[in-house]
């Protein structure tokens, strides 16, 4: 699980800095969070092909974080794209799509798909689980986890040799969690391994004031990409406009206890993120800021 940040400013584009979009590399395809205008031209730009998105999920539907679908679509479509794209977001997600359709805004060349959620919902999104809340926003939102599958427990080689099983193939056979035979006696996965590690997880929680149902959700990811709109002094700008600042993303990762915080929606005001960052590292150490075409291989724990 890679995370490539394509869009990492707030509302307007500026020079360093599009508007939302993150892609997850994982296996099977890519998927993308939010698609905001000029998102294609990202992707070109990061190295990921455009055309391995197999999944859009969607926050919500302000312009910032959508206008980028019906270019993206046309370049899949005249780059003979023939495999499904399936959008996941919330209610209204299918007749958002169906409208864009109808407009001939994007092509029908390829299957498109549209799965609605509600807060407190879970999906398979291929072989990784997508769940979601309530976003607090302006408008309908939602705020999103994705976790990989569980990897195997660790193994351990003294457990194994005790058992009889000597190093090589039997070793990597119990690994894959099949049991083997050794003079005449069946060794178990379960006999030389521990229980089963959480696979790795990333947290997305953009245009969205802090609240418990997040703070819930994000419990232990690896990695959270929280709204970091404005800096700790403007909190009442962000109340007003349903935003955060740097302080509450820091404290929202500090109460969930992720791994890492990705600073991310900067608004254009900031020239300078390192007053930002300083202020969230206060609370939350781990803390970095996310800027356009960085990228992250998450470690799970």
């Amino acid at each position: 699980m890679e995370i490539v940040f394509l869009g990492t400013g707030a509302t307007l584009p500026s020079k360093v800095r599009n508007v939302s979009s993150t892609a997850v590399i994982l296996e099977g395809g890519v998927s993308l969070f939010d698609c905001g205008e000029g998102t294609q031209r990202q992707l070109i730009l990061s190295g990921v092909s455009f055309m391995r998105v197999n999944w859009i999920v969607l926050s919500h539907f302000h312009g910032d974080h959508v206008l980028g679908i019906p270019g993206l679509l046309q370049s899949m479509s005249l780059s003979g794209r023939r495999d499904e794209l399936v959008f996941y977001g919330p209610e209204g997600t299918a007749a958002f799509i169906k409208h864009m359709i109808k407009g001939g805004l994007i092509p029908q060349s390829f299957p498109i798909s549209a799965v609605e959620m509600k807060g407190g919902e879970s999906r398979q999104m291929g072989e990784y689980t997508l769940s979601c809340v309530n976003a607090t926003h302006n408008t309908r939102a939602l705020s999103f986890r994705l976790d990989g599958k569980p990897r195997p427990g660790r193994f351990y080689p003294k457990k194994a040799l005790k058992l009889g099983v000597k190093p090589g193939p039997l070793f990597g056979t119990l690994q894959k969690n099949r049991q083997v035979k050794v003079e005449g006696r069946i060794v178990r996965p379960s006999e030389v391994m521990g229980k089963p590690r959480p696979g790795p997880s990333i947290g997305y929680a953009i245009d969205t004031r802090p609240n418990r149902d997040i703070s819930s959700l994000m419990k232990g990811v690896d990695v959270l990409i929280f709204d970091s709109t404005f800096s700790g002094e403007l909190k009442k700008r962000a109340v007003e406009t349903g935003h955060s600042t740097c302080i509450e993303a820091a404290t929202t990762a500090q109460r969930a206890r992720v791994g890492r915080l990705y600073l991310d929606h900067i608004s254009a005001r900031y020239e300078d993120t390192s007053p930002l960052l300083s202020e969230a590292r206060k609370k939350f150490p781990k803390s970095y800021v996310a800027k356009d075409f960085m990228r992250y291989v998450v470690k799970p724990k």
